[in-house]
């Protein structure tokens, strides 16, 4: 019988595992032969983005499908916006400024497994390499193994427990969202699927999942891209295209309505300071209130 570790996704979401027959499979939500992805949406889908703009004219109707499955989860069956029609999806990326500026926290190599085998992703330059592949812009964030208590703008690498993680599940992703704005990600291993995979599909599913934290979700398999459902068993490699299409979807930015292309408006999410500037000022108000009352 071959064994399948699988790896899950994001929003929450997470990403690749690997057979005996050496094919890794992903996940986007928790869906029967696919990664064991745990998503939950933001309650607050935002305000309402403006229409977009027509279709690049470079994009071909191939494109076209790997766009909407790659930005709109259009291949998926429990993604992080499955339970929508297309039509009412919206691009999932973070802020371009919140991207370039994202900090790294990995586990010490001296603590646990899972730090142990991610030790040589203590290279800034491999984070850099990857974050500017899926977005676009310039990241000058940070690599540490001691983050503190870092809430956002920070990207934690994780060791889960292997009793509460089904034993095919290599790893899982989250996104942390508030008014709609990413704030953080999380990628969480199972030690036990961990041992059981080679380096190069440890940095397969790292780049997979990072895409995952990115906004990305699954491409049909036999794309051939990172974030193919069936991801290659030999080590990662970039299709131009998948970069032109992950790059083009930081272009049009977050919280932007299907089918989104460069030229769109989106309104921007209410920001975090805002959200809890609204709450203080309604309870000045509730308060004031109380106050004239029992005078």
């Amino acid at each position: 019988m071959r064994a399948r570790i699988v790896v899950g996704v994001v929003v929450f979401l997470s990403l690749p595992s690997f057979v005996s027959a050496q094919q890794l499979v992903c996940g986007g939500h928790r869906v029967t032969g696919d990664s064991g992805s745990r998503v939950t949406l933001d309650a607050d889908r935002g305000p309402l983005a403006r229409p977009t703009q027509p279709q690049p004219p470079w994009m071909s109707a191939r494109d076209r499908e790997l766009w909407d499955q790659l930005v709109f989860d259009a291949y998926d069956h429990g993604g992080a916006q499955s339970d929508l029609p297309l039509e009412q999806r919206r691009t999932r990326t973070a802020d371009p400024d919140r991207a370039r500026t994202v900090d790294v926290c990995l586990p010490r190599s001296d603590r646990s497994y899972t730090g142990e085998r991610l030790a040589p992703y203590a290279d800034e330059q491999w984070w850099k390499r990857h974050i500017e592949r899926w977005t676009g812009t310039a990241w000058r964030g940070s690599v540490s193994t001691n983050c503190g208590i870092q809430l956002y703008g920070v990207i934690r690498v994780t060791e889960g427990d292997p009793d509460e993680i089904d034993d095919d599940v290599l790893a899982t992703a989250y996104t942390n969202r508030m008014g709609g704005r990413w704030m953080s990600g999380e990628i969480v291993f199972n030690p036990d699927s961990l041992r059981r995979i080679k380096g190069y599909q440890l940095e397969a599913a790292l780049a997979h999942e990072l895409g995952h934290l990115m906004g990305m979700y699954h491409t049909k398999p036999g794309t051939g891209f990172v974030m193919d459902a069936f991801v290659p068993t030999a080590p990662a490699t970039w299709p131009a295209k998948e970069q032109e299409l992950a790059n083009l979807a930081y272009d049009v930015g977050p919280n932007v309505d299907y089918p989104g292309f460069v030229g769109a408006t989106p309104v921007p999410a209410v920001p975090a300071g805002g959200l809890l500037l609204l709450v203080f000022l309604l309870l000045r108000i509730i308060l004031h209130r109380n106050r004239e009352e029992s005078r």
